[in-house]
């Protein structure tokens, strides 16, 4: 899904041939496939195809080509489930309540704690946003898109902020764009060049070794191998729960 979400954003902003605006309508598609979430950013996408060939025309061209293959998917399966999302949308998420919204904030809030290098280099590139190459701009505008999405969804119970993940290549590209214009202020460039990817390592190294330590906001107190066990638990737990459904409901 992270990889089908770059892809279709890289090549929505690339120069000018009608195939890249395909292409990005065809990359949406196979990541609304993967998480029918991917959908929120296709006014975005549509933005970028104009922006990069400043011609109306290719961004009718690339609604025209998304709507209408994920359309048939979307009524094909509509038909065959006879709902219009999976299931866990129902199961999990109550769209709209104040409480849910709170424990989103709560999860980005996890995340700028455990990968404050990641965030900083974000609002760096905002603030630089008006000078920085397309690349930047479109992903300044889909981690904001990204980040308000994990919100509004309430965040996510398990460590390692798996719902963040799409977001992460675009931050990493926004460390590089940050670290670079800062070394180009020194003035040795061979210097440069080794600062910046000792530098470079270094953020991906400690963000990693952070995003991967569990954060829990359920006041249980137990320490992280606690944890860790309990949640093995749980989950198998939760798999007997779902082999038992299985043997003993029918389908429908």
């Amino acid at each position: 899904f992270t990889t089908l979400i770059l892809s279709s954003v890289l090549t929505s902003i690339g120069a000018g041939r009608r195939e890249r605006t395909y292409g990005t309508a065809l990359l949406l598609v196979a990541a609304a496939m993967t998480r029918p979430e991917a959908i929120v950013i296709a006014p975005a996408l549509a933005w970028f195809v104009y922006r990069c060939r400043r011609r109306v025309i290719e961004v009718v061209r690339f609604g025209i080509a998304f709507a209408g293959i994920y359309g048939v998917y979307f009524l094909a399966r509509w038909l065959y489930f006879g709902f219009l999302f999976p299931n866990t949308f129902y199961a999990k998420l109550d769209y709209g309540s104040p409480s849910l919204v709170g424990r989103g904030l709560g999860y980005v809030g996890d995340f700028v704690i455990a990968a404050p290098l990641l965030v900083i280099s974000l609002l760096a590139s905002m603030l630089l946003y008006r000078r920085s190459p397309e690349w930047v701009h479109a992903s300044v505008v889909v981690v904001t898109i990204l980040l308000a999405v994990v919100i509004y969804e309430g965040g996510d119970h398990f460590a390692m902020f798996r719902f963040l993940a799409p977001a992460l290549p675009f931050l990493m590209l926004l460390v590089i764009h940050t670290l670079t214009r800062l070394a180009a202020l020194l003035p040795n460039s061979t210097a440069n060049d080794l600062g910046l990817v000792v530098v470079c390592l270094i953020v991906l190294i400690v963000s990693g070794l952070w995003i991967g330590r569990p954060i829990h906001r359920d006041g249980l107190g137990l320490s992280q191998q606690q944890r860790l066990a309990f949640d093995a638990t749980l989950a198998d737990e939760w798999s007997q729960m779902g082999r038992w459904l299985q043997a003993a409901a029918q389908p429908g």
